[in-house]
């Protein structure tokens, strides 16, 4: 069974106003940090999701494989269904958007642990234990399990859903507790240009537009 991380990078960046793939983090592409950044979790594999209309951005050549979704635009859960699909029974993928820049390896390990402790459960999510946000679950990153996930998924996308948190409360989906407030700024993503110099302030990474 291989561990495989997953980059989603199929969404339409509307309030960005250009892709949000353009970033670079400390003056390297997106793609390319998120790679060499989380390599110290030692993927089997890298993956990279895009969309059906979405040309290759700058880094996707660093990956083992590109997986396209089969619609375009129809939100997170669409890619997630492609990947689990593409992957072998029993293949762990961890899936972080391209977007939450700020996520720690240690986040993504934790998930995959997490994830071994049973064949049978479908994904992982975290869960917030203390502080004001107590019981918010966090849709991503998250980690999967090819073959036991794809039912919970495409049964989701046939009624309608569009993303993980819409089915964050089935029983085969486990979550890991999230204890420590200063967490929180890991799950900050960035919707807009205006995001990334308030981000940068808080992460000391450098967030700019090349």
């Amino acid at each position: 069974m291989a561990m495989i991380l997953c980059i989603l990078a199929g969404g339409e960046s509307k309030r960005f106003g250009r892709s949000k793939l353009q970033v670079k983090v400390d003056g390297k592409p997106l793609l390319q940090w998120l790679h060499e950044t989380h390599a110290q979790i030692h993927p089997d594999a890298y993956w990279l999701s895009l969309s059906p209309d979405q040309p290759h951005p700058k880094g996707a050549d660093l990956f083992d494989k590109i997986i396209v979704d089969d619609q375009s635009h129809q939100g997170p859960l669409h890619g997630i269904a492609a990947l689990v699909h593409a992957a072998k029974p029993g293949d762990a993928l961890i899936v972080l958007p391209a977007d939450m820049a700020l996520v720690k390896s240690e986040l993504l390990a934790v998930l995959g642990n997490s994830l071994n402790l049973s064949d049978q459960q479908a994904g992982i999510m975290y869960k917030w234990a203390l502080g004001p946000q107590a019981g918010r679950i966090e849709p991503f990153p998250s980690a999967w399990r090819a073959g036991v996930a794809e039912k919970i998924i495409d049964k989701a996308i046939a009624q309608g859903k569009g993303g993980p948190s819409q089915i964050a409360d089935n029983p085969a989906i486990g979550k890991t507790f999230l204890h420590y407030e200063e967490d929180e700024v890991q799950f900050k993503n960035f919707n807009k240009q205006a995001d990334l110099k308030p981000l940068s302030e808080l992460s000391g990474l450098s967030l700019t537009v090349g």
